[in-house]
């Protein structure tokens, strides 16, 4: 295996889609994903550099897997602060190190001006879970709370 990580360019557009689609098959709660919506990531992100980027995992020249992560600023931590909104690696190269390798790639290459990478896991995937605790990071013992705008919200 010849790991390779980059930056997304526009000719991983239909295997970042098949990726993307991966992910969401394998864990199928939380929202629904379409097309419109990565087309929509991959134009914000392509756009606004600074709100974040979309890295791919690639063995050779095969799109293997990727990740998507999201800048923001954080007044708790003093400084900026990385999410990993997505991190996805194809089921054929799951168990071989390719996800610790683009997770030390993530961290190494963000470290200088990053005080924090989060993420979440879904319950249910204790495999994906015991991996990012081996690399050190830890449940926080904070509830995540999310709302979708509502006409009641915006009045």
């Amino acid at each position: 295996m010849k790991l390779v990580f980059r930056p997304y360019q526009e000719e991983d557009k239909s295997a970042l889609f098949h990726l993307i689609m991966g992910l969401y098959a394998a864990d199928a709660a939380g929202e629904e994903m379409t097309s419109d919506k990565i087309d929509k990531t991959i134009e914000v992100l392509s756009q606004e550099s600074r709100a974040g980027e979309i890295l791919m995992a690639l063995d050779g020249l095969t799109p293997i897997g990727y990740a998507i992560l999201i800048r923001y600023w954080s007044n708790e931590y003093g400084g900026w602060l990385v999410f990993i909104d997505e991190l996805f690696i194809a089921e054929s190269h799951r168990g071989q190190g390719a996800g610790s390798s683009f997770m030390h790639f993530i961290t190494a290459q963000y470290f200088k001006d990053v005080q924090a990478f989060a993420l979440e896991v879904m319950p249910s995937n204790d495999r994906a879970l015991a991996l990012y605790q081996r690399l050190g990071f830890t449940i926080d013992g904070r509830n995540h709370l999310f709302c979708h705008p509502a006409p009641h919200l915006q009045e």
